[in-house]
């Protein structure tokens, strides 16, 4: 036992360095001040797509039109909305020339529904960049004017921004703070300037891409039938060879993401699964992951005496340091680290309650349209 805190204390104190630099070096405000102003900026393509959105739709294209970037349009996408989706569209877009709606109507055979509309925008879009974005990101006026300088000075090919998030309870602040928190450490991101292939990024708040990199890599037709198509597209610009870099946005997005605990758990349902290739090996190999990690030092703590004893209360220091840390840099409260075996359980029951879902199914139900594990599984 001595043994295992010591090693899960070295595991800690490897994350704890390298997720605390990327916290205080790799913010969007700090870093854009260190490279020049672009000479010319390049046109910008803003990629929305947009279903059963009526309620957000009109808020996150006003504000979208409110970008004090100089050259840009917005792909406006309703896809297959049953709601006032496209009408909100279709009448900011007579008031607004700025903004280029696209209606869809039928989603062909082979696709998933976002990745067929962001396609099928993609080939709308006249930008020398392309911004993949959602409708329920809240931009502030300069955030892409700060991008694009920052992608331009660096001559980064796709920069992925990580949002502010809102949440209105305590319980739901911790658990989409704790989601990020893995998903940061899973995606190593004091690591994603490397040109390792096998070190990648993708976000759906904002994916920003240039043009040529996008279609090198063949865009969102490879990626058809991905569930997690944000992250494989980070994946493929990567191997292509292509630079890439994360950032904290924290000052230009802002992200509410799901509405409370209950909605995140039903939400991440169709997600989850299909990240690990709907394998229950894998499944369960993550959930002894997330065991190890987050929830047997507490055990062993209670469990252990003497020497052992002191090895996991340092670990649990260690832990609750690091992820205090964390929640302070992103707008959150220090205090949610006390959370931390609360919200990894509630993350493990959702990872399962994913699987089970999924197999009980036979597949994942997205966006109104069923597809199977098959169909899924071979791409078409």
């Amino acid at each position: 036992m001595i043994w295992i805190g010591g090693l899960l204390c070295m595991f800690w104190a490897l994350q704890g360095w390298t997720l605390t630099g990327f916290l205080k070096h790799r913010r969007l405000e700090r870093l854009v001040n260190e490279v020049k102003v672009p000479e010319k900026w390049p046109f910008v393509s803003i990629l929305v797509p947009a279903r059963n959105e009526e309620r957000e739709i009109r808020h996150c294209l006003s504000r979208l039109l409110e970008l004090d970037y100089p050259v840009f349009e917005i792909i406006a996408i309703d896809d297959r909305s049953t709601d006032g989706t496209g009408s909100i569209i279709c009448d900011l877009a007579k008031r607004d020339s700025r903004i280029r709606p696209l209606i869809i109507h039928e989603l062909p055979k082979g696709w998933l529904g976002k990745n067929n509309a962001l396609h099928q925008g993609s080939q709308m879009a006249q930008g020398e960049y392309l911004l993949f974005t959602d409708g329920d990101v809240l931009f502030e006026p300069s955030a892409l004017k700060q991008s694009i300088r920052y992608a331009m000075g660096t001559q980064t090919d796709h920069l992925v921004l990580v949002p502010a998030g809102l949440a209105d309870g305590f319980l739901e602040r911790a658990f989409k703070y704790f989601i990020l928190f893995g998903f940061l450490l899973f995606v190593k991101a004091g690591s994603i300037r490397s040109k390792s292939p096998d070190v990648y990024v993708g976000m759906g708040a904002f994916n920003l891409v240039k043009r040529s990199a996008y279609d090198a890599v063949g865009g969102h037709e490879a990626l058809r039938m991905e569930i997690v198509d944000d992250l494989l597209l980070g994946k493929n610009i990567k191997q292509g060879g292509f630079s890439q870099d994360l950032l904290l946005g924290l000052e230009a997005l802002r992200l509410r993401w799901y509405d409370g605990v209950g909605e995140t758990v039903r939400g991440l349902k169709k997600n989850m699964f299909a990240s690990l290739d709907f394998s229950l090996g894998k499944t369960v190999f993550v959930t002894f992951i997330f065991f190890a990690m987050y929830l047997f030092p507490y055990l062993a703590f209670i469990w252990t005496q003497e020497a052992a004893t002191w090895i996991f209360a340092l670990l649990l220091v260690e832990m609750h340091l690091i992820f205090a840390y964390f929640a302070k840099k992103v707008q959150g409260g220090w205090l949610t680290t006390c959370t931390i075996p609360v919200v990894a359980f509630i993350e493990i029951v959702t990872l399962w309650n994913s699987a089970f879902s999924t197999l009980k199914q036979g597949g994942i139900q997205w966006r109104d349209t069923f597809y199977s594990i098959e169909q899924l599984k071979r791409k078409t």
